[in-house]
């Protein structure tokens, strides 16, 4: 864990890429490396860096950890999260959705143990991070135009 996210008592800085295939029948999902969710799948992202804006660091995420470029067309969420274990930490992570380019296949880079596109149906099987169905599925009726409007969630499921 790098240095400047050990013990840190302010809230951290977060993005994730909800990313669909051009069918919009699939979702990117990665099985995260690194701590906190160590093994869980998501969708790809991580912290902000200094000076840069949040769509751009969610862009940056993705290549870094799947090799998937994307063009966000907007977000889905804020979502908080508090861990306790096995440090304490504040996350506010603002996913973003997109659909890729017709063929793109992931390769997981970075902290992404594994990087692959699954069926919306298929969320329902794998061992996720806490809320991920919900913030999946509201990006999925973003990208058909069935959904609009803001949402704050603490990663339960709504």
């Amino acid at each position: 864990m790098p240095a400047s996210r050990q013990h840190s008592d302010k809230p951290l800085i977060g993005v994730g890429a909800v990313v669909f295939d051009a069918a919009l029948e699939r979702v990117l999902l990665i099985r995260r490396g690194g701590w906190p969710a160590r093994g869980l799948w998501s969708v790809p992202g991580g912290l902000v860096e200094r000076g840069e804006r949040l769509v751009d660091a969610c862009a940056r995420e993705l290549v870094e950890e799947t090799g998937v470029r994307c063009e966000l067309a907007g977000e889905v969420c804020v979502v908080e999260r508090i861990v306790d274990q096995p440090q304490p930490y504040h996350y506010v992570i603002v996913d973003f959705w997109g659909v890729a380019a017709q063929g793109d296949e992931p390769r997981a880079d970075s902290d992404a143990q594994e990087a692959r596109w699954v069926t919306v149906g298929e969320l329902a099987e794998l061992e996720t991070t806490a809320g991920l169905a919900g913030v999946v599925r509201r990006a999925h009726a973003l990208a058909r135009g069935e959904a609009h409007g803001r949402w704050l969630t603490d990663g339960s499921e709504p």
